[in-house]
């Protein structure tokens, strides 16, 4: 508690802790919290976080008080760099010899002060927690190689913090923990995790204790107010992340509880505040010469749309509820990668990328921009600006819908009008302009875990949004046998309702077509042919999948295509329909689990029956090939044999770090179970 006595309940009761705010101020002394800066190894049962409660010697982590930074004694603002808050200590810099950074025959030559870490960063991380010191990964040598993942596994696919002036030893502390903390959730998903003698024997325990005290310190910040510091938006949105896709399934709700508070603060900057009618926003330093002011108003730009794209993303794979539309980013789409990588002098002619609704309209009517704009306007494409041309698509899809729903309620079906059509139009316009682009593929990120051959398939949220255009997430979640979602228990009510849906869905001729999408990534992401055209062994982890957010789409494919079959034609045989409840769980042997038909032999057969006219079966087939593929597939039999398909991937996904990746593999043993005959439908083990 606050030495000086004092008792603020507020912040207590807004965050669940004993402090407010003031009590973090420069120069006090407190007492860590219990629940976000020591773990007590008697307070909790919970196995999650038995983890985090014990350090590598077995030894309980000591209370020690937390002694926050003065700041200049002068009171004077002092110079202060893109992703920083303060100037480095005296004496401590860079290392420009790169003997105390990550080196190795794969290292990158140019990362020497975004990997940068000694002693001095390690000692001033563990000041804001503690629990860091007892965890036998947190050591220079280990986090200069999470460093260096983090550059070169994830940044590449969401690049809105900008490499060229980032340097760990300047940046500010919690910005690195975050930047730390999401390289850890990456570590096994690079390639080459285990280079020379570094080896990271817990991650997932490591990055937990640095997320759950993380949001809090962000919070207590005296930085934390209006207009948001750049280095606040950035550290909420990696939080985010990682709790969505690597935590337990506490800090993935934390996550959702709490995803508005950044989209709040930017709705009280230049960027989303202001006039809610504007129709832009003044982009008048885009050919500014003063280059620190023009990267700050640009990563303050990616950063919003990163809070967009990562809304309307965790909406169509989750269900969350969206608080930012697509009407309301009024400014240019990000400038072009070449120009964001390389460091600028101030002397360069900026060519401004075009307003983001104007875009929008283009796609959503199929058309090229006129010259005119070409001449003006930079247009060359990248993958984070594609993200969020399809981001735009599906916030226009769920404000549609949203709409939809209130006038069916009012019974004002006549204001009712078929937006669906030109959806799936803009879709395919979106997807021919991207593999038209010639854009590199994120395969070297991944080395040889599995194929994705096709550029779409570093967009895997593309093929699901066709079935999203009649149906809700929540309805297959459900009818796999999720006993809960949202907190709330699934009641036999519930689930005849979404029964009911999806039997309407799956016979008509819009579930057809939706499911030849998900047939068409999982065949493309797994199957792959050698010169002679022979089958390679394919496989799939999602543990090592580096793109983010694919291995919840795997799951989520693999669960609607499992519906729409198991509606279709029944389970795939009746070996367990007449064992009693209590004694219908599946053998824990793998081998134990009979099927028909293993997963390699399904793909390959659905593909060979999807091929026309002995034509080479393609993700950029047409709306029309499509249509034509979807025919084929309602008169296809043998389509439920899904169980050798399920039970390739149910490994992978019960053995996942992530706890939601596992309930997912539970979820699929749950199918599994019922193709098997089992009467049962709920999957009472999913939040074990």
């Amino acid at each position: 508690m606050v030495k000086d006595g004092s008792n603020k309940d507020i912040f207590r009761w807004l965050l669940n802790t004993d402090y407010a705010v003031q009590d973090f101020l420069p120069g006090k002394v407190i007492e860590p919290l219990d629940s976000f800066f020591y773990f007590d190894v008697d307070r909790s049962p919970d196995s999650d976080i038995q983890d985090l409660l014990i350090g590598s010697k077995g030894t309980a982590i000591v209370r020690q008080p937390l002694v926050m930074e003065q700041p200049d004694a002068a009171g004077k603002s002092q110079e202060k760099g893109l992703h920083s808050s303060y100037v480095p200590e005296s004496g401590q810099k860079v290392s420009s010899d790169g003997k105390n950074n990550f080196n190795n025959s794969n290292g990158d030559p140019t990362l020497i002060d975004q990997t940068y870490f000694d002693d001095v960063l390690r000692d001033k991380l563990i000041q804001l927690v503690p629990g860091l010191q007892y965890h036998a990964d947190f050591e220079p040598v280990v986090i200069r190689y999470c460093l260096n993942v983090f550059w070169t596994v994830f940044h590449p696919q969401y690049p809105f913090i900008h490499r060229p002036t980032f340097k760990s030893a300047e940046a500010h502390p919690l910005l690195l923990l975050s930047i730390i903390m999401v390289g850890l959730g990456f570590v096994n998903k690079n390639p080459d995790h285990r280079i020379d003698s570094i080896s990271v024997t817990d991650s997932y325990s490591l990055g937990n204790i640095i997320a759950h005290p993380l949001r809090w310190l962000i919070c207590s910040s005296h930085e934390f107010t209006t207009p948001p510091e750049l280095w606040i938006i950035q550290s909420l949105i990696l939080l985010e992340i990682y709790e969505i896709n690597f935590s337990n399934r506490k800090l993935h709700e934390r996550a959702y509880l709490h995803h508005g508070l950044k989209t709040q603060l930017l709705r009280r900057s230049p960027l989303l505040g202001g006039d809610p009618l504007k129709n832009k926003q003044d982009d008048d330093e885009s050919n500014t010469t003063n280059a620190q002011k023009w990267l700050k108003r640009e990563s303050m730009k990616r950063a919003a749309f990163m809070c967009f794209h990562l809304d309307t993303t965790h909406g169509a794979i989750f269900g969350h509820e969206m608080i930012l539309n697509s009407h309301q980013i009024k400014f240019s789409l990000p400038c072009n990668e070449n120009l964001w990588n390389q460091t600028l002098s101030g002397s360069e002619k900026i060519r401004p990328a075009m307003n983001f609704l104007d875009v929008l309209k283009l796609l959503l009517k199929q058309q090229d921009p006129p010259s005119t704009l070409v001449e003006t306007f930079d247009f060359s494409s990248n993958h984070l600006n594609e993200n969020l041309k399809l981001s735009g698509l599906i916030s226009v899809l769920f404000q549609l819908e949203e709409k939809d729903m209130e006038l069916k309620l009012l019974e004002w079906e006549s204001m009712r009008a078929s937006w669906r059509d030109t959806l799936t139009l803009a879709l395919d316009w979106w997807k021919d302009h991207l593999l038209s682009q010639k854009l590199s593929t994120f395969s070297g990120l991944s080395g040889n875990y599995c194929t994705g051959k096709s550029l779409l398939c570093d967009f895997p949220v593309y093929f699901i949004l066709q079935t999203f255009m009649k149906m809700k997430q929540y309805d297959f979640i459900i009818f796999t046998g999720a006993p809960t979602r949202m907190n709330v228990r699934v009641g036999v009510s519930d689930y005849t309702i979404v029964e009911k849906r999806i039997r309407s869905w799956s016979k008509s001729s819009v579930g057809s077509f939706s499911v030849v999408f998900l047939y068409l990534f999982l065949i493309d992401l797994l199957l792959v042919s050698d010169a002679e055209k022979q089958d390679l062994e394919f496989t799939y982890d999602p543990n090592t999948d580096p793109i983010l957010y694919r291995p919840n789409l795997v799951a989520l494919s693999l669960m609607i295509l499992w519906s729409y079959n198991f509606i279709q034609e029944g389970p795939e045989s009746t070996v367990m329909a007449n064992l009693k409840e209590g004694m219908d769980d599946l053998p824990m042997n793998d081998k134990d689990i009979p099927y028909q038909e293993c997963g390699r032999d399904y793909l390959k057969r659905i593909r060979n029956e999807l091929m026309v006219d002995e034509n080479q079966l393609k993700l950029s087939s047409d709306l029309n090939t499509i249509k034509l593929y979807s025919k084929i597939i309602t008169g296809m039999t043998h389509k439920n044999r899904m169980v050798g398909l399920l039970k390739f991937f149910k490994k992978g996904f019960l053995n996942c770090t992530s706890t939601i990746c596992r309930e997912y593999g539970r979820l699929l043993e749950n199918c599994i179970s019922r193709s098997l005959g089992r009467r049962r439908i709920l999957c009472n083990n999913m939040n074990q």
